[in-house]
């Protein structure tokens, strides 16, 4: 359980990274449908959540339900919401920024002014964002459906 609550907020963290303005072709607000980490140095890191149909998950024998939806603004802004239950706790994260597309790259970039840059995809109603990590090897896929 330890291991997807930091891979949820590690994922909710690359969900923010960007900085400045947008083509207005991605806009829109959506609800985070799955959720993965892949590839990481570190094998324990690697998970895939699905949560399109059901957003309860079980995990080391435990129920965890995940909420969250972030809104890519035409004007470049970014926000986001990100909602993990267990356990009969509730935590609750959101994140403010703003973000740039460069064909089919990103750029995210919270208040603080911490940046990332992965790729993004759109198709219909649906937009894939991945994110490479540094420091473990990661690549977080965030996809999310209006």
């Amino acid at each position: 359980m330890k291991k997807f609550f930091s891979a949820a907020l590690l994922g909710s963290i690359f969900l923010l990274a960007s900085c400045g303005d947008d083509s207005g072709e991605i806009s829109g607000t959506y609800e985070i449908i799955s959720i993965s980490s892949s590839q990481c140095d570190d094998t324990d890191l690697n998970f895939s959540y699905n949560l399109e149909n059901d957003n309860c998950i079980m995990e080391s024998g435990f129920e965890i339900c995940v909420d969250g939806t972030f809104t890519l603004a035409s004007n470049g802004s970014f926000t986001g919401s990100f909602t993990v239950m267990a356990l009969g706790f509730s935590e609750t994260d959101t994140f403010t920024g703003t973000y740039t597309v460069d064909g089919n790259n990103i750029t995210i970039c919270d208040d603080t002014g911490d940046c990332e840059t992965g790729t993004v995809n759109s198709s219909g109603d649906r937009i894939t964002l991945r994110f490479p990590e540094d420091e473990d090897g990661c690549i977080v896929t965030i996809t999310g459906k209006k």
